[in-house]
């Protein structure tokens, strides 16, 4: 079972060793993998890393200059994404376009593979695409829920207060 999710109005305790325990709350109902703890987001880093040096292998052994520009430049899009994610992982436009790279990479490497059938590099990098574009689609999904939350909390303190 994933780590519950923190949500923006959590708050944090000092325990008996001085350290810092945060208080998470869950989405009623659903339970999400996706941190949206700000910070590096590794599994990003590695894949955009893994585009780029996918592509330069493909430049030096077959001399496609394609597969460079492609690799490379989805590489350095994705390394910027997480970059850019690092302080505001809630940013529904960079999901957005982390997903939306992510599916297009899926379709690209979903027409090798059928051209090609073989499972390195074209179908081992559809899956990756695809699970790099569900993982983002997940947290998407709970960005969009946790802003609901918020905004249903909000207007419920608002009519108590005026009360």
């Amino acid at each position: 079972m994933a780590k519950p999710i923190p949500t923006p109005t959590d708050a944090t305790e000092a325990t008996d060793e001085g350290e810092q325990e945060q208080e998470y709350a869950e989405v009623p109902g659903m339970t999400f993998s996706a941190s949206l703890d700000p910070g590096l987001d590794l599994i990003l880093i590695a894949f955009g890393g893994i585009l780029a040096i996918g592509g330069t292998v493909g430049y030096m052994q077959a001399g496609s200059t394609m597969s460079l520009v492609m690799g490379v430049g989805s590489g350095v899009y994705m390394l910027l994404m997480a970059l850019l994610t690092m302080n505001n992982p809630r940013s529904v436009p960079m999901l957005f376009a982390i997903i939306a790279a992510a599916f297009v990479l899926t379709g690209v490497m979903s027409m090798r593979y059928i051209k090609t059938r073989t499972f390195f590099p074209a179908g081992w990098m559809l899956l990756n695409s695809a699970a790099m574009g569900f993982r983002y689609g997940e947290r998407l999904a709970m960005v969009l829920m946790l802003r609901e939350q918020d905004r249903k909390s909000a207007a419920a303190a608002k009519v108590l207060k005026s009360q």
